[in-house]
């Protein structure tokens, strides 16, 4: 089976594994997901028995994964029923979710086979609409938030009337857990971009800054499985990232999302276990987990583009007194929603201007529009702060 080739999807029904039931709950089928990785957005292996012609890539693991994960819960969920069978219901759960893909026949206006369909959407879930970022960068980035595929998966073979507004509430709760558990660490603010760039709903919300709930989430709450993936994921994002990594915080973070001590303690020993076992791989295999050197990369190609384009910009900017004013104001004081939106339409507009600029109108651009916000006055002083006192280079 080769996952990068068309018919990888069907071959995958037709092997041995797909043949015999495997679990029979769902604790059981989620340990065997976070022990391959794909929990955490890792696929560090594939199960024995898949038949890889050679050695996988990170991006076929995570297909493979996928694939596994989808039809061994659809199986212990409904074991008299086919792959073929799979296949369909999986195809409709993602028109359900406005994700489904046509592949290039359907998209001519054939008859849309089943499978290829399949294999074009699950490919476009690993790589969604990332743009000219990643393009320029030379970056592929494993979607973290995949797994979240996955659970609501689950929730509509159980019966979930509205999988799109469950999906989306499941990555605005993990997105608010994280915030509240490492919101106030340094790495916070490095690994937002990259978080923000891998979640499919949030995203303009977080850009027009909209704040998120302020009162803690209860994971109470939530469905036994996605409080699970919940907890776990803020804990690997936590011991990955944050360099120190007191007991405490996580103790006290536990409390006030109402988690119990004792399962909190099991998960944050099973996460450290797994990271003891694969540091290695993850280590050398990718920059972090959130990518905090990506974001550091973005943020250093970002100023270089505001620098080559600056006296073209400065003019631009003159032109509109609201817009320097309130990006003036951006250096001392936080601003509100309405007006972070004013600021980004009228940069928007300026960047229609500029050709080199341009680009920030591109799918995946107005991602970078926050920092190039943050930006733009420590790169063009003289048009904000007319006392500011330049340090000598050579002092």
């Amino acid at each position: 089976m080769n996952p990068s080739s068309s018919g990888w999807i069907k071959k995958f029904g037709s092997l041995a594994i797909t043949k015999t039931a495997s679990f029979t709950d769902a604790v059981l089928w989620y340990e065997d997901m976070a022990h391959w990785g794909l929990v955490y957005g890792i696929p560090w292996d594939v199960p024995m028995g898949l038949d890889l012609p050679h050695q996988p890539t990170a991006d076929e693991r995570c297909k493979v994964l996928m694939i596994y994960g989808f039809w061994t819960s659809y199986h212990w969920i409904h074991p008299d029923r086919d792959f073929d069978q799979m296949v369909d219901a999986l195809n409709e759960y993602y028109t359900a979710l406005g994700q489904d893909k046509k592949t290039i026949l359907g998209r001519l206006g054939f008859p849309n086979d089943p499978y290829g369909q399949l294999e074009a959407t699950l490919e476009s879930r690993l790589f969604p609409n990332q743009g000219f970022v990643l393009g320029a960068l030379g970056q592929s980035v494993i979607n973290i938030w995949l797994f979240q595929d996955l659970l609501a998966w689950i929730a509509y073979l159980e019966g979930e009337k509205d999988t799109l507004t469950f999906r989306k509430q499941l990555e605005i709760n993990c997105f608010g857990l994280l915030q509240q558990l490492i919101g106030n660490s340094g790495v916070w603010e490095k690994i937002k971009p990259q978080l923000i760039h891998g979640t499919q709903w949030i995203t303009k919300e977080l850009l027009l800054g909209q704040e998120l709930p302020e009162s803690p989430i209860s994971v109470q709450s939530e469905l036994p499985l996605n409080a699970r993936y919940m907890v776990d994921f803020c804990l690997f994002a936590y011991l990955t990232q944050v360099k120190k990594t007191p007991w405490w915080t996580v103790e006290t973070w536990g409390q006030e999302v109402d988690i119990d001590p004792t399962y909190l303690s099991e998960r944050y020993k099973a996460q450290v276990k797994w990271l003891e076992e694969h540091r290695a791989f993850i280590d050398h295999g990718w920059e972090g987990l959130f990518g905090v050197q990506f974001y550091d990369r973005v943020k250093e190609w970002t100023q270089k583009l505001i620098l080559r384009n600056s006296k073209r910009l400065i003019k631009e900017l003159e032109g509109s007194g609201e817009l320097l004013i309130l990006l003036s104001k951006s250096t001392h004081k936080e601003l509100n929603p309405k007006e972070k939106k004013k600021v980004q339409e009228q940069l928007l507009d300026i960047f229609k201007s500029i050709p080199s600029l341009a680009i920030f109108l591109l799918p995946g651009g107005a991602l970078l529009l926050p920092m190039v916000v943050k930006l733009i006055p420590k790169l063009l002083p003289s048009a904000f702060d007319e006392n500011r006192i330049d340090k000598d280079p050579n002092g």
